[in-house]
Parts: C-alpha cells; structure tokens; sequence
C-alpha cells in the first residue's frame, strides 16, 4: 500500500473519531445542562453535517483508490481543481468551526467528554496544518500551461 492509502485512512478514522465524539455529547451521559445549550448552537449541526459528509466522501475515495482508473482530459482537468480547491474550502471552514466550539465548550468548563475533546483538538491542529500543506504541495504541482490553456477557454 502507498502512503497516499494510509493517509486516506488516517482522514477516515479522524471524521469517524469526529463522529464518535458528536455522538457521546448528544447522548449528554454527564448530564450537563451546558452541553445542551452547546448541542442547541447552529455549530453543532454544521460540524456534524460537514463531517458526515466527509467522512462518506473519504469511504469513497478510499474505495476509488482501490478501484482506479485512469483517463482524464481538459475539461476533467478543470473540474477537478475546482473540486479540490471547494473540498479543502469547506474542511478549513469544518476545522476552525470545530475548534472554535471546542474552545467554547473549555472556556465554559463543560465537563463532557474532555479527554476525548482534547485529543480531538490536538488532531484537528494537525489535520489541518497538513491539509494546509497539502493544497500548497496540489497547486504548486498543477500543470500551469495547461491550467492557463483551459481558463482562457472557459473565460472566453
């Protein structure tokens, strides 16, 4: 197996930890009434969305990694970057959302699953650094004449 399979995995078992965590704070076990204020906030449903989405869309890449294919052309080419540069998009959005709402649920002392919180923060810090370095090493590696070749195609 390449590194590229491992790396998918390691993004399947962080959304699946993601969505172990949502599931043990909507199940509220402390009985905290802070959580349910923090269960009721537009943030909750976004990351739990967002995530779930994620993690589908990972399951499948990981299966079309093992089923690929090859082919391909300009226009494959074009949409390609565009769905590369949405899908890291929305994961900077997901993480700086997700560690916005862990931070408020430490700043309130929510006792609710903390040691799990933490882990996930620390994750999140470095999923996202290395999807930060990802897009870079992504758009640096692009074939710039051809991208230049079908933007002035598409712009025309």
């Amino acid at each position: 197996m390449t590194p590229f399979i491992y790396l998918q995995l390691l993004y399947v078992a962080y959304y699946a930890y993601i969505l172990f965590i949502l599931y043990k704070l909507q199940q509220n076990d402390c009985m905290c009434e802070k959580l349910e204020k923090f269960k009721k906030m537009p943030e909750f449903s976004f990351i739990a969305t967002g995530t779930l989405l994620f993690f589908l869309y990972n399951i499948n890449h990981l299966i079309k990694i093992f089923n690929s294919q090859s082919g391909g052309g300009n226009d494959l080419y074009f949409n390609t970057l565009i769905i590369i540069s949405m899908g890291y998009g929305l994961s900077f959005v997901i993480d700086i959302v997700l560690l916005k709402y862990l931070r408020m649920m430490k700043s309130n002392s929510c006792p609710c699953q903390k040691k799990h919180r933490e882990i996930l923060t620390y994750m999140t810090y470095v999923k996202f650094t290395s999807n930060v370095y990802f897009y870079l090493m992504t758009m640096n590696n692009l074939d710039k004449k051809t991208f230049l070749k079908i933007m002035k195609k598409h712009l025309n």
